[in-house]
């Protein structure tokens, strides 16, 4: 290759080509480090007993491979992040149990006066 790009407008074009394809490898080369590392990430996981969320460990490599850094961060914040993370709310003490719906309470009434039926019972208003 002859880098020797004078100072016509066909070395200036040969110079951009050279950097184009410069900063192709790089990316590709970027591409590939991230999707080792998600395909790295995703196996401790599952040795770990974890989840992989959303698609198996395979395609996050793959998606990882074309995306690059972006569905490296993405994958990151769903696994990682406290973002992906569900606490449970602390809005009521655990001991306490969650106030029936109405219609909990409807099916209720209705499986005692059915067994108060079944047994001959009177059964008593509601």
């Amino acid at each position: 290759m002859n880098l020797n790009f004078g100072h016509s407008a066909g070395g200036m074009a040969q110079a951009i080509g050279c950097v184009t394809i410069l900063l192709a490898i790089a990316n590709l080369i970027v591409h590939i480090a991230f999707a080792v590392g998600v395909m790295s990430d995703t196996a401790e996981i599952e040795r770990r007993g974890g989840r992989i969320v959303l698609v198996a460990a395979i395609w996050w490599t793959i998606a990882t491979l074309i995306g690059g850094v972006f569905v490296a961060g993405a994958y990151w914040v769903i696994h990682h992040s406290n973002l992906g993370r569900v606490e449970p709310r602390q809005d009521r003490p655990p001991d306490v149990a969650p106030a029936k719906s109405r219609a909990e309470e409807k099916d209720e009434a209705v499986e005692k006066l059915a067994a108060a039926v079944l047994t001959g019972d009177q059964p008593k208003p509601v």
